[in-house]
């Protein structure tokens, strides 16, 4: 499991590096719409130009936790197991 975790983390690189360069992607219109009721409700507070309304590029994001903790995966099973075999609900004992 350590060397797909590597091997994966590998391909990913690769990935945004090579394929994700060639393509020229951006913003949904959904995440358009987004971004500009989000800029309508800080316009008060704007000092600047209003940003174009347009869409903007948009780019593979490989620095977030999920893909950061993956280096961190095959330990944690090691040390817990699976996480079928645990839960991480709060339990709350009563003492009388």
């Amino acid at each position: 499991m350590e060397s797909a975790t590597t091997i994966l983390g590998e391909q990913l690189r690769q990935f945004v590096k090579v394929t994700c360069t060639a393509y020229n992607t951006k913003e949904t219109p959904s995440e358009v719409a987004a971004r500009a009721r989000r800029q309508g409700k800080q316009k008060g507070n704007a000092t600047g130009p209003s940003e174009s309304s347009g869409p903007k590029k948009k780019e593979l994001n490989l620095s977030t936790y999920k893909l950061h903790a993956l280096g961190h995966y095959v330990e944690t099973i090691r040390r817990f197991g699976t996480t079928e075999s645990y839960s991480t609900q709060t339990v709350c004992f009563k003492i009388y």
